[in-house]
């Protein structure tokens, strides 16, 4: 292949991108009744200290008017969250295995990568690199196995 860009390189990054700017621009006005949602709400205290001054609901979208989201948290009833608190809000993308085990996987593989390398770092060991991939290797495969057993919520985020 020649050094020039090829034409259906370009046409298909363009689709993509374009979808995927389409697909990031729902808002909560387009959340369909009974969909799983997580609000970002802004909290007068910390709860702990260091992080910011918020709490998390979670719950299935009930309605949303002009000031206001209603949501259903588990196992109550209907809670009006007014828009002007909200400073986050995601839609549920369910629990997957797959996508668990790939992101919890590729997050440990890392982590042991860098744990290795930080070990090695002040050594005089002529094999560091070839350490460091057999720990990132190892920390893919602990993790896959654990995410694949363990799967948890997906969320995608979208404007409030």
């Amino acid at each position: 292949m020649n050094r020039r860009t090829h034409p259906c390189l370009v046409a298909f990054l363009l689709c993509a991108g374009t979808s995927l700017l389409s697909a990031q621009a729902r808002s909560l006005t387009d959340v369909a009744a009974g969909a799983r949602v997580r609000l970002t709400v802004q909290d007068s205290l910390r709860q702990q200290p260091i992080i910011p001054a918020r709490q998390v609901m979670v719950g299935e979208f009930v309605r949303a008017s002009a000031d206001s989201v209603w949501l259903r948290p588990v196992g109550s009833g209907e809670v009006g969250v007014a828009r002007e608190f909200i400073r986050g809000a995601a839609i549920s993308r369910g629990a997957s295995r797959w996508r668990s085990a790939l992101t919890f996987g590729a997050g440990f593989g890392v982590l042991v990568a860098l744990s290795v390398w930080s070990d090695q770092v002040d050594r005089n060991v002529d094999h560091r690199a070839r350490n460091v991939w057999i720990g990132a290797g190892v920390g893919l495969g602990i993790g896959t196995i654990i995410g694949a057993i363990s799967p948890y919520e997906h969320w995608r985020g979208i404007r409030r």
